[in-house]
């Protein structure tokens, strides 16, 4: 028999399903910790189960997953063709960068220190917005280069400002 009460879990990306608590609000929220695709499953009064899948991420996991995305095409490209997928993935970098520098600049706050830090991120990210564009508009392999040294000096800026981001934030 359907019971009365409508009940939810969610269902983790390693498989483990979590009964969520009803409360007596009309919203309810709850914090995901692991990255990923999750599934949350409900279960309404009449007895039928909804489902409704989503992903968790950040964009510091986009901007990895758009990173590796475009090593790997652009390692495809150096054997003199330029393919769809390293366009896709170029686009898809962009972007991608776009939301990781404005999460950064977010999260280091105000201040002369964090203006100096977040420059140092700024100046490879411009190089990378600049190549790239070049690349993707006339399948320029050299600036493909051109940009992958950017996207190589954007990774070593943002591992010095990982190691004084927390004397920044507090």
């Amino acid at each position: 028999s359907a019971s009365s009460c409508a009940s939810a879990a969610i269902a983790l990306p390693g498989g483990e399903i979590l009964a969520l608590e009803a409360v007596d609000n009309p919203t309810t929220s709850f914090l995901l910790q692991d990255f990923g695709m999750h599934e949350l499953r409900l279960c309404t009064a009449n007895g039928e189960v909804e489902c409704c899948r989503f992903m968790v991420s950040s964009a510091l996991g986009e901007f990895g997953e758009a990173l590796d995305l475009f090593n790997d095409a652009y390692d495809w490209a150096w054997d003199g063709g330029w393919t769809s997928d390293l366009e896709d993935a170029a686009v898809t970098l962009l972007v991608a960068l776009d939301d990781h520098v404005e999460a950064l600049t977010t999260s280091a706050g105000n201040g002369f220190m964090a203006d100096s830090m977040l420059s140092s991120v700024s100046a490879p990210k411009k190089r990378i917005d600049k190549h790239l564009a070049k690349a993707i508009e006339s399948q320029d392999v050299l600036a493909l280069g051109r940009a992958v040294g950017g996207v190589r000096a954007l990774i070593l800026a943002q591992s010095l400002l990982d190691m004084f981001m927390g004397s920044l934030t507090g």
